[in-house]
């Protein structure tokens, strides 16, 4: 008997149709997961610069030179920034720092630009408001800061 081994052309279409579902559920899913992720990492790094914010505040009874020396609040934010966050994001304009109060607040760029525009900034101030904006808007609310829910 004569037998002949391997695949017909039926079975490597169905193959490749199924590689292709898999890959179009799979690689938008895995983009979305790197979004999230970059959100966290910067939700860290806010927090971990208010500590820096709040112990500084307590040594020296003011908030101005606690993440750098330039007098601007905008460059000391992204010189503080770790390497993987300043990636994705910057600071952005309402970054404010003074003696008694700070805002803190970045701005998405590059690739997490994707973001949910509710969460394209991400903030926390002085009074301990976490707040997510979309990039254009010019004031938070108080009553929702946080209308994309990008803090949870």
């Amino acid at each position: 008997m004569n037998s002949k081994r391997g695949f017909t052309l039926i079975e490597l279409l169905i193959a490749i149709v199924i590689v292709g579902v898999l890959a179009a559920v799979a690689i938008p899913a895995y983009g979305n997961y790197l979004v999230e992720a970059r959100r966290a990492d910067a939700k860290q790094e806010l927090a971990k610069l208010t500590n820096i914010m709040e112990n500084c505040r307590s040594m020296n009874q003011t908030y101005v030179n606690c993440l750098g020396t330039t007098g601007n609040a905008l460059q000391d934010l992204n010189g503080a920034l770790s390497d993987d966050v300043r990636s994705y994001y910057a600071a952005q304009a309402n970054t404010a720092i003074d003696a008694n109060a700070y805002t803190l607040a970045l701005i998405t760029r590059g690739s997490q630009t994707r973001d949910n525009a509710a969460c394209e900034v991400l903030g926390i101030n002085s009074n301990g408001l976490r707040f997510s904006v979309a990039a254009g808007a010019t004031s938070i609310n108080v009553l929702d800061p946080d209308p994309g829910r990008c803090w949870r």
